[in-house]
């Protein structure tokens, strides 16, 4: 699990995904509401985490951790939003190290989902998302290690094997 901590309630309501590569069956969505309110919620504590170019650490993993469990609940918007958001978060400041190795497995595998999804802002975000495999040849993502960026790929897929058609358009604006 990455780094990211929700903090809330409907936390416990909303159990990840098989997304982790843990093969286990595919579990059941929360209701609508529930994750729009994570959402919600998220996006909220991601704008109150703002301090001009940089976050508050704060606020920013409870913006995470609300994203987070939208993006499990099969909100696109939260998918992608999650995704470039910890991506940038981890990788401006220093680059991949390995204790960061979870947040940077994550963001990949929710960027793939909402990209499968087709959300264009993470099909812009990083070419070749929805490709059979990872694009490792390309910057930033040839500083990422290639083992990652498979296994986000492969989480993604076993995401969308289980969850792909129960989401239909969730978090579609």
């Amino acid at each position: 699990m990455p780094s990211a901590d929700a903090g809330e309630a409907t936390a416990e309501e909303a159990e990840p995904a098989p997304a982790e590569g843990s093969g286990s069956e595919c579990v059941s969505l929360v209701e609508d509401a529930v994750v729009a309110d994570a959402y919600a919620r998220g996006t909220a504590k991601l704008e109150e985490a703002r301090d001009g170019e940089h976050y508050l650490a704060g606020p920013f993993e409870e913006a995470l951790g609300a994203l987070l469990i939208a993006a499990q609940q099969g909100h696109r918007g939260a998918q992608s939003l999650y995704g470039r958001t910890m991506f940038q978060a981890r990788f401006m400041v220093q680059g991949p190290v390995e204790e960061e190795h979870d947040d940077y497995v994550f963001a990949f595998t929710f960027l793939r989902i909402a990209a499968l999804r087709d959300d264009p802002d993470a099909k812009s975000f990083f070419p070749g998302l929805t490709e059979a495999a990872p694009p490792t040849d390309q910057p930033p993502l040839d500083q990422i290690p290639a083992q990652w960026l498979t296994e986000a790929f492969t989480h993604a897929d076993e995401w969308m094997a289980c969850h792909g058609d129960a989401v239909g358009d969730r978090g579609v604006e």
